[in-house]
């Protein structure tokens, strides 16, 4: 097995998903480092050519273009295939962009169309990267399965985070180097590079509208706004996008009053974005799966308003570029990070044809207009009436304050939404029985394994093997040399321990921790049952004993009741019916399971 092989084996991609796992991966990267590269940019030229108090006029601006082009957009994707439409967005922004960079550079024109291209390459850019994102999110989406998306959709997002931080930190060289007009060309060839990689991406079989059914934009807002649950996300986007909008102008000015040049603050904002990245992508790694885990969806929810409420006050007693800089930071952090997270995990349990018409109006439309309102809030206060900008800090605190509120309200929509998935969804009524013993601290675990009792069992009334692995007959017929069967039960080659275990009819103690990996391995899983069940009362005492064991590897141990579902006894039942106190969710839920199929029989 050579480097490759291992690093994929380490990330848990499968050998017919490398290829696209790495394009994607490449995709997110490209598509992220055009983000940062443009942002700090476009935010350089507009504060070294205008005053920051005009900042709202442009933030409001954007907030309403964004809405019937997110629209239009989304309604274009339902016509045509995500990856035409793809193309064509990429070659109108790169064409917009040289004609902007001629605008601003070849200085032949007046200062005051000069100033006019400014504004309009930060919109041009601002909305073209909101599309651009969600473009890429749909075409990556078409290409992976259900399973396969929660298995390797934070791979790929990791992707993204590591573009922003090589690109935030890449600009400090940068600017010495070029101009801010000469950037843009990165930003073309940032656009050349990702539609190389998007024509090496899989063709798409997708299924698009008739040309007659129009996509509206009231729709997606009234179907978010009927659902209890999307109103609640919606409002969680929105509050946090009124806040993030009046943090982020405390930053901006206090930047444009200690900068004084463009190249200044292009390697400012650059080594910004690429610190909150490389920071946003540790976090992802290393605490975000398991701070999931053990705080819920509420309080992770609750982790950015937190932050927001101590540093607003931080900025009401010692305002300082330095403290505003790490609370945008933490803020910019956090929402790459923990809250981003927390919010795809909410949309799981929605019913796929709902979260089809709404996510985007969510996460896009409901996003840029609350950013909208703020810059309304800012224009008031500052522009308007001249009130220094240090008081925005109260408006965040009270933000905050709902916020915290709306969290532990996530947390018992979520809970509910959950439930009625799980008992309401399901045709079978054994499934909703089994359903009904969820409990609070269930609910990561459950949409995090998107449990579907209908995948699970096949008509016979049996448990189906999971995963897309498969032996061939001629695969089990190869040859294949080890010297005892203990090492070829321990062989990477499934080949090899398929046959060993057809082949063996007796089996001693010594071999049940193997047989029990066996059970993870999808293609292998009836050989081994088979073998447990012909092994006798020795191999049941042992299953049970590591079922009971907290501490076994869940993938085998979320399979064990299936094993004794089929082995049956009274010992069988009695450990089917102690493992509905497990600590783990599907481990209870495969118990019941077992317990209905026992009773059947």
């Amino acid at each position: 097995m050579n480097l490759l092989q291992r690093l994929a084996t380490w990330l848990d991609v499968r050998p017919t998903e490398v290829r696209t796992v790495t394009l994607s991966f490449l995709g997110a990267f490209l598509v992220m480092a055009f983000l940062v590269l443009a942002r700090s940019l476009r935010e350089a030229l507009y504060l070294s050519a205008f005053d920051v108090k005009t900042l709202p006029y442009i933030t409001g601006t954007i907030a309403v273009l964004s809405i019937p082009t997110v629209a239009i957009f989304s309604g274009t994707l339902t016509r045509y295939s995500p990856k035409k439409v793809l193309v064509y967005l990429l070659a109108i922004l790169a064409s917009g962009l040289m004609v902007l960079w001629a605008m601003v550079a070849l200085r032949l024109i007046s200062s005051d169309i000069q100033n006019a291209a400014i504004v309009a390459f930060y919109l041009w850019t601002a909305i073209g990267t909101l599309l651009l994102t969600s473009g890429f999110w749909v075409v990556t989406s078409e290409l992976f399965a259900v399973r396969g998306a929660k298995r390797l959709f934070g791979l790929i997002g990791a992707g993204g985070t590591a573009g922003a931080m090589v690109m935030g930190s890449l600009l400090i060289w940068l600017t010495r180097h070029f101009t801010p007009a000469g950037l843009q060309f990165w930003l073309v060839g940032l656009l050349l590079l990702f539609f190389v990689v998007l024509r090496f991406m899989p063709r798409l079989q997708v299924v698009t509208a008739s040309g007659k059914e129009k996509h509206s934009i009231a729709q997606s807002a009234a179907a978010a706004w009927n659902s209890p649950h999307l109103r609640t996300i919606g409002m969680i986007i929105f509050v946090v996008g009124i806040a993030t909008a009046l943090l982020d102008y405390q930053f901006k000015a206090l930047a444009q009053a200690t900068l004084d040049t463009p190249e200044r603050m292009t390697s400012f904002f650059g080594a910004f974005y690429g610190w909150t990245g490389a920071i946003a992508l540790l976090l992802q790694l290393a605490v975000v799966a398991r701070f999931l885990g053990w705080a819920g969806v509420g309080w992770t929810l609750a982790v950015l308003p937190l932050v927001l409420l101590l540093g607003s006050v931080g900025m009401l007693v010692l305002p300082s570029l330095l403290l505003v800089t790490a609370l945008r930071g933490a803020d910019a952090t956090l929402r790459k990070s923990l809250y981003r997270s927390a919010l795809e995990v909410l949309y799981v349990p929605v019913p796929s044809m709902l979260r089809r018409k709404t996510k985007t109006f969510i996460d896009s439309a409901l996003d840029s207009l609350g950013e909208g309102i703020g810059a309304a809030v800012i224009f008031l206060l500052v522009t308007f009436l001249g009130i220094s900008f240090g008081y925005l800090s109260f408006f965040i605190i009270g933000l905050s304050v709902g916020l915290l509120y709306l969290s532990q309200r996530m947390g018992r929509q979520y809970f509910n939404t959950v439930a009625e998935q799980l008992q309401l969804s399901h045709s079978d009524p054994d499934a909703a029985a089994a359903a009904a013993n969820l409990d609070r601290r269930d609910l990561l675990s459950g949409t995090f394994t998107r449990l579907d009792i209908r995948a699970l069992v096949d008509e016979s009334g049996t448990l189906t093997p999971e995963g897309p692995e498969t032996i061939h007959r001629a695969d089990i017929e190869k040859e294949v040399r080890a010297d005892t069967l203990m090492e070829r039960l321990r062989s990477s080659d499934l080949a090899t321990v398929a046959r060993a275990l057809e082949e063996t009819v007796e089996w001693s103690e010594e071999y049940y921790p193997e047989l029990a990996r066996s059970l993870a391995r999808d293609p292998l899983f009836d050989r081994a049952v088979l073998a447990f069940m012909v092994a006798g009362d020795a191999a049941l005492t042992f299953l049970i004993d590591t079922l009971a064991d907290e501490s076994t590897d869940f993938v085998i141990r979320r399979r064990i009741p299936r094993v004794l579902g089929r082995m049956g006894g009274a010992e069988a039942d009695d450990a089917l019916l102690d493992a509905l106190t497990a600590n783990r969710f599907e481990v209870r839920y495969r118990a019941a399971i077992g317990l209905v199929r026992r009773r059947r029989r």
